[in-house]
């Protein structure tokens, strides 16, 4: 692994902030983790376990794919994602769950081409929205 030839700090997740989060909110309240698509983060477990300190099943962390929402299947293409055309579809995906579960007081961007949609996120729910550039953010402003 990059972290054990390094002699920088290595973050290779924004799932890396998964357990400063959770001390953030009460223990009851429930983090939204957006991916790419949700069955392949999960044979992912042992590896976030190991490296995050994150437990995939735990309760407070719901995690949901974006594989359905329409234009963003060309990340699993290998192609171009039409953030503008793609946007309207991730706010409304996270707006679907948060009706369901109220009690959502953080949104984790776990993929790297989700970041576009932090901020349309935060405006549309005013929930904090976490990503890989909070995470670099976070490190970067500790020099």
């Amino acid at each position: 692994l990059a972290s054990s030839i390094a002699s920088v700090p290595v973050f290779m997740s924004s799932m890396m902030q998964s357990p400063m989060i959770s001390v953030a909110f009460d223990k009851y309240d429930k983090v939204l983790i957006l991916t790419a698509n949700d069955e392949s983060l999960k044979p992912q477990k042992e590896t976030l376990l190991r490296q995050c300190g994150f437990n995939v099943d735990d309760q407070r962390f719901m995690i949901v794919g974006c594989q359905d929402v329409p234009g963003f299947n060309a990340v699993a293409e290998g192609k171009k994602v039409d953030v503008e055309y793609v946007s309207p579809g991730i706010v409304y995906l996270v707006k679907e769950h948060l009706k369901k579960h109220p009690s959502v007081r953080g949104i984790l961007l776990e993929c790297t081409e989700l970041p576009p949609y932090a901020d349309a996120l935060r405006h549309e729910t005013g929930l904090p929205v976490f990503d890989a550039i909070t995470n670099a953010d976070f490190f970067i402003s500790a020099r």
